[in-house]
């Protein structure tokens, strides 16, 4: 690949970066690996170090709400933080279980106030419960 494709790749990748996507790991991933190929190896640095710090929030964030769940573990807004990091990680399955036992908890929570957050939250105007994709 010539010296202008290189350019022109770095360009594409950094315009998609300005655009905030919710998971830039993977741009600063590919771009990376194009200022390595063309030995600017700064900036191949600093994109490295950004994607492990993507990485590390996403641990922080995962290790936090179990952390929030062992200390109250009938607490719907340890299993809400739980649902949006499995989510952002890529772990829809476990995401859902985690919605799901949210709801759960609000369900069984005596405080009114939890259960208005529910409705206000999950449920649209036709009283139907929605998963919105708060995250995005």
């Amino acid at each position: 690949m010539d010296a202008q494709r290189y350019d022109e790749a770095i360009s594409h990748y950094t315009t998609a970066l300005s655009l905030n996507p919710p998971s830039p790991q993977g741009i600063l991933i590919k771009r990376g690996k194009v200022f390595m190929a063309t030995r600017s190896w700064k900036p191949a640095l600093d994109d490295a170090n950004q994607v492990r710090h993507f990485f590390l929030v996403e641990v922080i964030l995962l290790i936090h709400h179990r952390q929030v769940i062992m200390l109250d573990p009938s607490s719907p807004w340890a299993y809400e933080m739980k649902h949006v990091a499995l989510h952002e990680t890529g772990e829809y399955d476990d995401a859902v279980d985690a919605f799901e036992a949210m709801l759960s908890k609000i369900a069984q929570s005596p405080d009114p106030d939890v259960q208005r957050e529910l409705y206000l939250r999950y449920y649209d105007r036709d009283g139907l419960f929605t998963l919105v994709d708060r995250a995005r």
